[in-house]
């Protein structure tokens, strides 16, 4: 659906996925490498590549900004290169956030931050 440029129905199918027992895996790639987000980046559809970090296991999210395909491209780099500037910008500071949320977690699990400064 977001290879057709169909936003409607990638919404309607990321719905379904989330609402399945199995859940929706943003992690899947067809025989490109290419996520549904780098589908969606690549063609402007800036809802459904909301809805897709939504969906996005939080555990895992913050890596979304890490997977390349097959030629090596990130989200970013896809929409970059389908022009899509603006939703290339969004896809960036939404990525980079999701990784500063996930370094803040990282450093809560292991009480870093109680430690700092202090000699043991």
């Amino acid at each position: 659906a977001c290879a057709m440029g169909d936003q409607l129905l990638a919404q309607k199918l990321l719905n379904a996925a989330s609402a399945s027992p199995h859940g929706f895996d943003a992690f899947a790639v067809d025989v490109r490498r290419r996520t549904a987000l780098h589908i969606a980046a690549a063609e402007g559809l800036a809802d459904t590549c909301t809805r897709i970090i939504h969906l996005a296991d939080p555990a895992k999210a913050d890596h979304l900004g890490t997977v390349t395909d097959d030629r090596k491209r990130t989200v970013v780099d896809a929409a970059t290169q389908a022009r899509h500037s603006k939703l290339a910008a969004s896809l960036r500071a939404a990525l980079q956030a999701l990784a500063a949320a996930a370094d803040d977690d990282d450093e809560d699990d292991f009480g870093a931050s109680d430690y700092e400064g202090e000699d043991y």
